[in-house]
Protein backbone atom coordinates (compact mmCIF):
# COMPACT_ATOMS: atom_id res chain seq x y z
CA UNK A 1 0.00 0.00 0.00
CA UNK A 2 1.64 3.53 -1.17
CA UNK A 3 2.18 5.66 2.26
CA UNK A 4 -0.10 8.44 3.01
CA UNK A 5 1.32 11.53 3.43
CA UNK A 6 0.45 15.80 3.38
CA UNK A 7 0.43 16.46 -0.21
CA UNK A 8 -1.82 13.87 -1.02
CA UNK A 9 -5.43 15.11 -2.01
CA UNK A 10 -8.34 14.37 0.70
CA UNK A 11 -9.88 12.07 -2.35
CA UNK A 12 -6.27 10.16 -2.88
CA UNK A 13 -6.57 9.56 0.96
CA UNK A 14 -10.18 8.29 0.86
CA UNK A 15 -9.52 6.03 -2.14
CA UNK A 16 -6.49 4.15 -0.22
CA UNK A 17 -8.35 4.43 3.58
CA UNK A 18 -12.36 5.05 3.12
CA UNK A 19 -12.67 4.43 6.62
CA UNK A 20 -10.69 7.87 7.26
CA UNK A 21 -13.41 10.04 6.33
CA UNK A 22 -14.34 10.19 10.60
CA UNK A 23 -10.84 10.79 11.11
CA UNK A 24 -10.63 13.82 8.90
CA UNK A 25 -14.44 14.77 9.74
CA UNK A 26 -12.94 15.06 13.36
CA UNK A 27 -10.23 17.29 11.98
CA UNK A 28 -12.30 19.50 10.14
CA UNK A 29 -10.92 18.65 6.29
CA UNK A 30 -13.51 16.68 5.36
CA UNK A 31 -17.59 16.90 4.61
CA UNK A 32 -19.62 14.94 2.32
CA UNK A 33 -20.59 17.96 0.41
CA UNK A 34 -17.32 19.43 -0.49
CA UNK A 35 -16.16 19.97 -3.74
CA UNK A 36 -12.87 21.58 -3.02
CA UNK A 37 -11.49 18.45 -1.49
CA UNK A 38 -10.78 16.69 -4.62
CA UNK A 39 -8.73 19.24 -5.84
CA UNK A 40 -7.18 19.87 -2.16
CA UNK A 41 -4.22 18.25 -0.79
CA UNK A 42 -4.45 17.49 3.06
CA UNK A 43 -1.35 20.14 3.90
CA UNK A 44 -3.86 22.58 1.89
CA UNK A 45 -6.90 21.16 4.08
CA UNK A 46 -5.40 21.85 7.10
CA UNK A 47 -3.40 25.12 6.60
CA UNK A 48 -6.91 26.38 5.21
CA UNK A 49 -8.24 25.33 8.85
CA UNK A 50 -5.00 26.66 10.77
CA UNK A 51 -3.51 24.08 11.34
CA UNK A 52 0.10 23.94 12.62
CA UNK A 53 3.11 21.63 10.70
CA UNK A 54 3.16 19.48 13.83
CA UNK A 55 -0.75 19.42 13.71
CA UNK A 56 -0.17 18.22 10.41
CA UNK A 57 2.29 15.79 11.31
CA UNK A 58 0.08 14.26 13.73
CA UNK A 59 -3.12 14.07 11.90
CA UNK A 60 -1.02 11.88 8.88
CA UNK A 61 0.35 9.64 11.56
CA UNK A 62 -3.23 8.64 12.94
CA UNK A 63 -4.18 8.00 9.41
CA UNK A 64 -0.93 5.24 8.85
CA UNK A 65 -2.44 3.92 12.04
CA UNK A 66 -5.50 3.55 10.63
Amino acid sequence: MPEIHADMTVVEVLELKPHAKNLLFDFGIYSENSKVQSMETIREACEAHGMSAEDIDGLIEKLLEL
